[in-house]
């Protein structure tokens, strides 16, 4: 990778020629633009300090970079850039679109390039599904075995059973705001219901992770089995670690906070471990669909050398991660927003309230049709995934020399596809920063210019394999939540990107019941 004094840049235009509404011109004016002027070189923030890169216009702030980035698109009147996290890690981050759409089309394949990738994060995802290269034998092979799993007809079939991790967290929340309510921290509560659906569902395993919020953080076990503790440490630290790695990898293992972070891996890794065994002791069955028990027959097939003990701990690490911390956030932040919107949720509450009253009340007998028939359920869902995507952020490696945006990307580049960004962007999104569920749902002038432009499970071939499951666990999670609780605003959260969008403060919200 060059140097800092030997990137090719192009400076941001000067205010007096900038233009002034690049925003609102139409995507197709842009294109014909940019297809007149030919390829031309990725502009990038000036200056370029020596070693630091751009860091100083990120304002060294490691835990929000996108929210940083998605400011210099403005200032600088572009949706492709160059940024350089120090000199020796360069990527072209975009939020150019239809090209974020073909971009992702690309193969997952790293190249031997040095500074940008996941860094340390690759210690806990390892091989797993979401991280594994497209050109490795093991990627089909993995998705040949755990696609049934999460299938639309095989998710539908689960809703009786995250409707049972959906009265355990009503429990929950009961138990912790108090008879006539109070607050409750719902990224706590939400992230200990998605582990215990995923548990339950796809790894046969009760894991008990609400039944710790009632116990709180000085629980004797907390080392022994706490997923979501677990989880912070590891997406939070590995944050954190993010910039010393790209300056010298080396460096990131004698500060303190790659110990704590090694030490979550450990917890998590004898959790998976005792998973494992107790999933294999149960033995199997034709009629089984968890995914766990479709990777351990799998791996005790005549084949399936090829499946071994540290592949299998991968797809278990990225389930963790990819399966309950994601959908979690979508949960969370809903609820954030609702309770901001109490028009919306009275809405929304009425909606919900007509399918349960179809069930008989009874959570467990609503239907993915009546989950279907809640419009305004799919947009709270659709319009929280906008503003606040659970992977803000995806790369990918230029396969060829290819043109992004109008810009000459060369061959092995790093381009980040600014998932976040481009959900912002206003000509795409009308007043972006507005969570406006309506938009989905009444059209008029928030309605979005191209729904296709809202990717937060990254369309292509490396589609997320679980986005039904989250989305149909986030839908009647709120269903039930919403019929629930009235929700109003306590504190406020502490908004960062840890790997994904969370609060650094937790969600704290009032919940009364209903």
């Amino acid at each position: 990778m060059m140097s800092s004094s030997t990137v090719l840049v192009a400076r941001s235009p000067t205010p007096s020629r900038r233009r002034p509404c690049v925003a609102a011109r139409s995507i197709v004016e842009r294109q014909a633009v940019t297809a007149a002027r030919g390829p031309r070189v990725v502009p990038q923030p000036q200056p370029v300090w020596p070693v630091l890169g751009n860091l100083p216009q990120l304002e060294f702030d490691v835990m929000r970079i996108p929210a940083q980035v998605a400011k210099l698109y403005g200032e600088m009147g572009t949706n492709t850039m160059r940024v350089a996290l120090f000199s020796n890690a360069v990527a072209v981050r975009t939020r150019s679109y239809p090209d974020a759409l073909r971009v992702l089309q690309w193969p997952k394949e790293m190249q031997k390039r040095k500074g940008i990738g996941l860094g340390v994060l690759q210690e806990f995802l390892g091989e797993g599904l979401a991280s594994i290269d497209s050109s490795n034998p093991s990627y089909k092979r993995l998705l040949e075995v755990m696609n049934p799993s999460f299938r639309k007809v095989t998710t539908d079939a689960m809703l009786s059973d995250f409707a049972a991790v959906g009265g355990r967290m009503v429990d929950t929340i009961r138990q912790v705001a108090g008879p006539g309510g109070g607050e409750v921290d719902m990224q706590a509560v939400a992230g200990a219901a998605t582990v215990d659906s995923i548990g339950l569902l796809h790894f046969r395993t009760d894991l008990g992770q609400l039944g710790r919020v009632l116990r709180g953080p000085m629980s004797a076990d907390l080392d022994e089995g706490d997923v979501p503790a677990m989880m912070n440490d590891i997406t939070r630290e590995a944050q954190m670690l993010m910039l010393p790695g790209l300056l010298n990898p080396g460096l990131t293992r004698v500060l303190p906070g790659y110990a704590r972070y090694r030490d979550a891996i450990s917890r998590l890794d004898a959790l998976i471990e005792r998973v494992v065994q107790g999933r294999r002791s149960q033995g199997f069955r034709d009629e089984d669909r968890d995914v766990l028990g479709a990777i351990l027959q799998a791996q005790d097939a005549e084949d399936g050398d090829w499946l071994t003990r540290d592949l299998v701990r991968d797809q278990l690490t990225t389930l963790f991660f990819a399966g309950s911390d994601t959908t979690a956030s979508t949960v969370a932040w809903c609820l954030y927003e609702l309770s901001k919107n109490q028009e919306a949720q009275r809405a929304l509450r009425e909606e919900v309230g007509k399918q349960l009253a179809d069930a008989g009340g009874d959570p467990a007998k609503v239907t993915a049709k009546m989950l279907d028939a809640c419009p305004l359920l799919a947009g709270c869902m659709k319009e929280t995934l906008r503003v606040y995507p659970p992977a803000p952020v995806i790369m990918r490696d230029a396969p060829d020399d290819e043109v992004v945006d109008g810009y000459l990307v060369p061959k092995g580049q790093a381009i980040v596809i600014d998932i976040y960004g481009l959900h912002r962007r206003p000509d795409l999104f009308p007043e972006p920063d507005r969570w406006l569920p309506e938009r989905w749902t009444e059209g008029g002038r928030h309605a979005p210019a191209d729904a296709k432009a809202l990717i937060p499970f990254a369309p292509g071939p490396r589609s997320c394999i679980g986005r039904y499951f989250a989305e149909r666990e986030t839908q009647l999670f709120l269903c039930i939540l919403v019929a629930g609780f009235e929700w109003t605003p306590s504190q406020e959260p502490d908004i960062a990107h840890a790997v994904t969008i969370t609060s650094l403060n937790g969600i704290h919200l009032n919940a009364r019941p209903i």
